[in-house]
């Protein structure tokens, strides 16, 4: 097992409570920096939360302490905030309110002040009443770009006209093809969107299949929504805190990674296992499901982190139990060469100094990962403490 050294970062305030309110987002910076975004108090009544955040002082250092962005109030707790780094260097925030509005506060300078927090709208179209949190993207010339579904199951999305100036109208990007007949209720998963090598951006949704739409040249029109179906005799884990994990090959192909659980008839057993499906050529056809497999005895668990290494091998973390099925921890998987066969899964254990005979992490909140320029890997979760905490771990080579 490798060597992995623990942090805590605590978690912001909860009036009453003490505990963790819901899952958490992690920037980096351009310089290397990270910063970890989470909902927390003080309170006014019912869905009453700030979002925090505490930051690296210098890449890899000590952290500094909680801070909160602002004043927006009406959020509900498992809401996710989506951040996006500018290409000056500033971040924005982005959250969904309990009125299912579109919100944002930004730095006023690269690690300066923040704004107030200012509804996402234009003067000229209504506001859709959102129901999954908001997922960003930057162009590549500086410009950002928001996605999110509504009530109806329709992909909306909203971007600026100039980088940090006004914004375009919402536009719809259409209801999910046979939506109608199998929803109930609103939409439970968030969608991912990524930018081509070509910048074009592509959008991913779970809702029964693996769904996509993506710009045929970048700014231009779309394809229509079309379906990379599931698993064979799998089908995927509908929550809140689930979306695909999408990567950008170096070489321009897309590849996505998601949890598959398969339920055994009559007796209700569940096996999971971890699922990706790739294309074949950038834009081009996909291969089909390929199973990596899942840790031993882990059963539910929500979306994988995938990094990329510099030299283009993946890797993969997730929470599975332990190696005696009690506990929750952390485990990986990995490419020996970019593109080529897949090691076994190797346990990576649990933080130290918690509590016997307690669930350690949080299976049900997705793991994050960053992968650093020298190599390095640091990885966040949350453990049972309602802590989020972050493994490192040193520079590696594939194999």
């Amino acid at each position: 097992m490798e060597d992995i050294n623990w942090t805590s970062l605590g978690w912001p305030p909860v009036p009453g409570t003490g505990i963790a309110v819901g899952p958490f987002t992690l920037a980096a910076r351009h310089d290397g920096r990270l910063e970890v975004f989470a909902l927390g108090g003080p309170h006014m009544g019912a869905n009453g939360f700030l979002l925090w955040r505490r930051w690296e002082q210098t890449p890899g250092g000590a952290w500094h302490d909680w801070a909160s962005v602002g004043t927006l109030f009406q959020i509900h707790a498992g809401a996710i905030p989506a951040v996006a780094t500018r290409s000056d260097g500033r971040l924005e925030a982005f959250l969904v309110d309990i009125h299912n509005a579109l919100w944002h506060s930004w730095e006023q300078i690269p690690g300066g002040a923040w704004h107030d927090w200012a509804q996402v709208s234009t003067s000229t179209s209504p506001q859709p009443e959102l129901a999954t949190s908001p997922a960003v993207i930057v162009h590549d010339d500086g410009r950002l770009e928001v996605f999110a579904l509504s009530l109806d199951a329709t992909l909306w999305h909203i971007g600026e006209q100039t980088p940090g100036g006004a914004w375009h109208d919402w536009a719809s990007l259409g209801t999910l093809p046979q939506l109608g007949s199998r929803r109930h209720g609103p939409p439970k998963t968030n969608p991912s969107v990524i930018v081509h090598n070509d910048g074009r951006l592509e959008v991913f949704f779970v809702d029964g299949n693996l769904w996509h739409i993506g710009e045929q040249t970048p700014g231009g029109a779309w394809h229509d929504w079309a379906s990379l179906g599931t698993p064979p005799q799998s089908e995927f884990y509908a929550e809140v805190t689930v979306s695909p994990s999408v990567i950008v090959h170096r070489d321009g192909r897309l590849e996505v990674f998601l949890i598959g659980l398969a339920i055994t008839p009559n007796t209700d057993t569940i096996e999971s296992a971890l699922w990706h499906i790739g294309e074949q050529t950038p834009g081009g056809a996909w291969h089909d499901w390929t199973s990596l497999g899942i840790p031993p005895k882990t059963e539910e668990t929500p979306s994988p982190a995938v990094g990329v290494h510099s030299d283009g091998h993946l890797e993969v973390f997730l929470v599975g139990h332990d190696t005696v099925g009690w506990w929750d921890a952390l485990w990986h998987i990995w490419e020996l060469t970019p593109g080529g066969a897949w090691h076994d899964w190797a346990y990576l254990g649990i933080p130290p100094g918690l509590p016997p005979n307690m669930f350690v992490l949080w299976h049900d909140v997705p793991v994050k990962v960053n992968v650093a320029r020298d190599g390095s890997r640091q990885v966040f979760v949350i453990d049972d403490a309602s802590s989020i905490r972050f493994a490192s771990l040193s520079p590696t080579s594939p194999g």
